[in-house]
């Protein structure tokens, strides 16, 4: 299908970043290769008599939309800044259909990941050249150090967790795949994504990492095991103070907003308990205030 060509061709744009390849061009030709990979979709669903599939992830990603275009109506005061915001998520939302609707072979499924993973080894590989002085452009320290790159993956952490994603598939087929070749090829593509997260410093991505290893060795060994193996990982990481695992401040500026909101849902006001109907007028009594 054309529009799994164009969808492709997108995501390699989200990763590689126009800006990076092609200096001076300008950001805009993705929502353009958006646009029309929609456009030829639509037509193809239209043309080829394509049957829809419902699926329950995408009920769910539609009302996660819902709540995101109410969310930015109300928390956006720039009309331009508002405008952007939902044609992002309208364009994720669209970008999401096509891609559960046009994978529909485990042959598709499987060259997706693939293509997945090759493209953060790309990046992970990128970003550690770059650290060791070599002139790899769109990368860069953020004011922590921390490994960064351009576009949707300026944050470290959303960089590490591409990473993180990246890890967890080459680790299970590690553990649960076949062929001897292609689990050499597997530990030398860990230990590059292992290098890259760790230049991320990214703690999210550290448990979500540990989360993997969990899931990979879960189908082999059970539950209790792999989670052990999991606690292990992360309590040593965080003795030997690893990609900043030490550090588990709430005072800091990423742990500290979270608190803040996690707060707020908890937080309820203050109740007196219901008086029962059997109890007289004016019991109980209330405490008298002190002199």
């Amino acid at each position: 299908m054309i529009s799994l060509a164009g969808l492709f061709i997108y995501i390699t744009l989200e990763f590689l970043r126009p800006e990076v390849l092609l200096p001076g061009v300008q950001e805009q030709v993705m929502q353009w290769v958006a646009l029309a990979t929609i456009g030829v979709w639509i037509l193809e669903m239209i043309l080829t008599g394509h049957r829809w599939r419902p699926f329950p992830s995408t009920r769910f990603f539609l009302g996660f939309l819902l709540v995101g275009l109410v969310s930015a109506g109300l928390n956006y005061v720039s009309l331009d800044r508002l405008l952007v915001s939902v044609g992002d998520q309208i364009k994720l939302f669209c970008i999401f259909l096509i891609m559960v609707q046009s994978i529909d072979s485990e042959g598709k499924n499987r060259f997706f990941l693939r293509f997945l993973v090759l493209l953060c080894v790309y990046l992970a590989a990128g970003g550690i050249a770059w650290t060791q002085g070599y002139a790899v452009p769109g990368f860069s320290w953020d004011n922590g150090m921390r490994l960064q790159y351009s576009g949707i993956f300026k944050d470290s952490n959303d960089l590490g967790q591409m990473f993180a994603v990246a890890w967890t598939l080459v680790l299970f087929h590690l553990v649960n795949g076949k062929g001897a070749w292609k689990k050499i090829v597997d530990l030398l593509v860990l230990a590059v994504l292992a290098w890259a997260i760790l230049l991320t410093q990214s703690r999210g991505t550290i448990v979500a990492s540990t989360i993997g290893v969990f899931l990979s060795f879960r189908k082999r060994l059970g539950t209790v095991v792999p989670a052990v193996f999991a606690l292990v990982i992360l309590i040593g990481m965080n003795l030997a103070g690893m990609a900043r695992m030490d550090r588990l401040s709430a005072g800091e500026t990423s742990a500290e907003e979270r608190i803040q909101a996690w707060s707020q849902g908890w937080r309820r006001a203050p109740r007196e308990p219901a008086m029962p109907r059997s109890w007289p007028p004016g019991w109980p009594p209330r405490p008298r205030p002190s002199p």
